[in-house]
């Protein structure tokens, strides 16, 4: 069996799966599709997968954002806060979120922060 970088696939790696495709995430490379999951939180409530949105292994995590939070608000499932990791958050996210009533906790993503974006967009 020949040996293949996943850089050197621009299409696919899959016959089976032609949408498949290569990503890498810090020290783990993968093929395939990323999953988000949304969980509910309650201290007091078991907690329950809400929402699952799955995404091209190369789309970021913030592009999925929109999807995730229009698929919990259809179900009338928008959360009041809704914890999120660097990935998903940015000003326009938190402005977003925020004109549906939700407030988004976590840290800005690392571009906006770098780019001294974040701060300054996020001022009324």
């Amino acid at each position: 069996m020949r040996s293949v970088s996943p850089r050197t696939l621009s299409i696919s790696d899959s016959p089976h799966d032609p949408q498949s495709r290569w990503s890498t995430k810090r020290d783990t490379t993968w093929s395939g599709y990323k999953v988000h999951l949304s969980e509910s939180c309650q201290a007091d409530a078991p907690h329950l997968i809400l929402q699952v949105e799955t995404a091209p292994a190369t789309a970021a995590d913030n592009a999925t954002l929109q999807a995730i939070a229009t698929g919990l608000r259809e179900r009338h499932l928008t959360p009041a806060e809704h914890y999120l990791d660097e990935g998903y958050v940015t000003a326009e996210a938190i402005a977003e979120a925020t004109g549906h009533g939700t407030q988004i906790i976590g840290p800005l993503t690392r571009e906006e922060l770098l780019a001294g974006q974040g701060r300054a967009r996020l001022r009324p």
